[in-house]
């Protein structure tokens, strides 16, 4: 390390890291491997938390796909038969990103999350089969298969209070990140699923994005053209505001 069986990477931080066959083509059927660990504490339930994990594409895969994702579970999963894929829905999916294919650099994967029960176990990976799975082809590489590095994963309870100071809570509304340079998630209360609206506006007070029919408690807000500035946002509900504040895009 850097320099190891699927090619070369520096470590996102520290000096080691962990790697995954995300997918696999190599004879061995459908087959990914995972990362699980248990939490130092079991999450609160009704608290958001930011989720951020780092993965890099090993130099020699064939192959890069796009729904990366975790499972955060109460008990853990059981080892799997070598061939296996985990049969279990992932509570959190990356898919907005599209496909991972950057060998040279780390791809910061970063999602807000409302648990609903106090889970302890956090399971990483690639829940579909090959055959649901989006990828792209790299010629000339010589693994059939798409293996990632994994650094930095942290899951990290948000404080309204401020820290981590990229999170900004106004109201019942939670932006993360915040600054943001391709996607941002709001995050907000919503018990009864009422159907919400946001709607984000420039300086000058110009509508410059609406999104409507919010049925949960988060949306993604993607960049798609944005401007590099400050943003005004205001989410609201047919039973009323639930938030407003700024978010800046980098």
């Amino acid at each position: 390390m850097p320099a190891n069986l699927m090619g070369y990477q520096p470590a996102q931080d520290g000096s080691a890291y962990i790697g995954m066959f995300a997918y696999n083509l190599l004879g061995t059927g459908d087959y990914s491997e995972y990362i699980m660990a248990q939490l130092t504490a079991p999450l609160e339930k009704d608290t958001p938390y930011v989720v951020t994990i780092h993965v890099s594409l090993a130099d020699s895969s064939m192959y890069a796909v796009d729904d990366l994702a975790v499972l955060f579970d109460t008990y853990g999963q059981p080892a799997q038969s070598p061939f296996e894929n985990l049969a279990a829905s992932p509570t959190l999916a990356f898919t907005s990103l599209g496909v991972i294919s950057d060998t040279a650099n780390w791809t910061t994967l970063t999602k807000i999350y409302i648990p609903d029960s106090a889970y302890t176990y956090f399971i990483f990976g690639d829940f579909g089969n090959q055959y649901e799975v989006d990828t792209i082809r790299r010629p000339g590489h010589t693994r059939q298969a798409a293996y990632y590095y994994v650094d930095n994963i942290s899951v990290q309870k948000v404080s309204y209070t401020g820290v981590p100071q990229v999170a900004a809570a106004v109201n019942d509304c939670l932006v993360y990140p915040n600054p943001f340079t391709e996607t941002t998630t709001l995050t907000f209360n919503n018990p009864s699923a009422a159907s919400a609206s946001l709607s984000i506006y420039n300086m000058q007070g110009q509508l410059m994005r609406s999104i409507e029919d919010i049925t949960g408690n988060q949306v993604t807000v993607e960049r798609d053209g944005l401007a590099a500035g400050m943003y005004f946002y205001r989410l609201q509900s047919d039973k009323g505001m639930i938030g407003q504040g700024k978010m800046t895009v980098k």
